[in-house]
């Protein structure tokens, strides 16, 4: 099988998690107005996260807290990660993606950090958007070690 059929392959697999993850709960949250927990579904924590930018516009960047840069940043995995697959249109492009691979995984990184100080809880949907990309991001790896051994 080719490098291209494999890593194609790869990046379905990868879509695989990553789609269902914006339908499943992806986080816990203590709900303000009672008692228990509340959780919201992926795609809400993915507007949420990309409205958050905004800010950036606004010019409220420089007064914003820890927890809001973090927001801010993990909101720009999803639009980086489309941006990633557009330069996969061009094979020759593999530092540039590279940078939007490190970008992108620093954000998931910091969307951590806010969970941390939001006391907000990963669930199964966090975690299969997570893992939907680092297989995505995987794929760029198949095949480089063969050619270098070559």
């Amino acid at each position: 099988m080719s490098y291209r059929r494999i890593r194609l392959l790869i990046t379905i697999v990868g879509l695989c998690l990553l789609v269902p993850a914006f339908f499943l709960p992806a986080i816990i949250m203590q709900q303000h107005s009672g008692p228990g927990l509340g959780t919201q579904p992926g795609w809400v924590c993915a507007v949420m996260a990309t409205a958050s930018l905004a800010g950036i516009f606004k010019g409220s960047i420089a007064s914003a807290t820890p927890d809001i840069l973090c927001l801010m940043v993990s909101g720009l995995v999803n639009p980086l990660l489309l941006i990633y697959f557009i330069f996969c249109l061009w094979p020759k492009l593999v530092w540039v993606r590279l940078c939007l691979a490190i970008v992108i995984l620093a954000g998931i990184a910091t969307s951590w950090r806010f969970f941390y100080y939001s006391h907000l809880t990963p669930t199964i949907g966090h975690f299969l958007w997570v893992a939907g990309i680092v297989v995505i991001l995987a794929g760029e790896l198949v095949g480089r070690f063969e050619k270098r051994a070559k």
